[in-house]
């Protein structure tokens, strides 16, 4: 089954991000946004437990409302000459790291 059968996509207003934030915590989920500055690398991120993902767009990112109630801010590391990956190509990559990769360990 493909991942993005096993997983919730949601887009949220504005007005709803407490509600759902709490929601989430009172569930057991990590938070985990992506970003590009000062965080840490996927490579050293457990994604065993719960969690769930916060991507932006291209253009602006996350917000700095999720940067600073996460869990942990994640990044994917790239070569030098790429500033930037699209949501679906950044999706794609944490959902190998945390379905397959994790599988392989096995």
């Amino acid at each position: 089954m493909g991942s993005i059968l096993r997983e919730n996509i949601m887009y949220i207003k504005q007005e709803m991000q407490d509600e759902l934030v709490k929601k989430l915590k009172d569930n057991g989920y990590a938070i985990y946004a992506t970003t590009l500055e000062e965080s840490n690398s996927i490579e050293e991120t457990s994604l065993d437990k719960k969690c769930a993902f916060i991507f932006g767009n291209e253009a602006n990112g996350v917000s700095e409302y999720f940067k600073n109630i996460s869990d942990k801010n994640i990044k994917i590391e790239m070569s030098k000459n790429i500033d930037s990956l699209n949501v679906s190509v950044a999706s794609g990559i944490l959902m190998y790291k945390k379905y397959v990769k994790k599988n392989q360990k096995k």
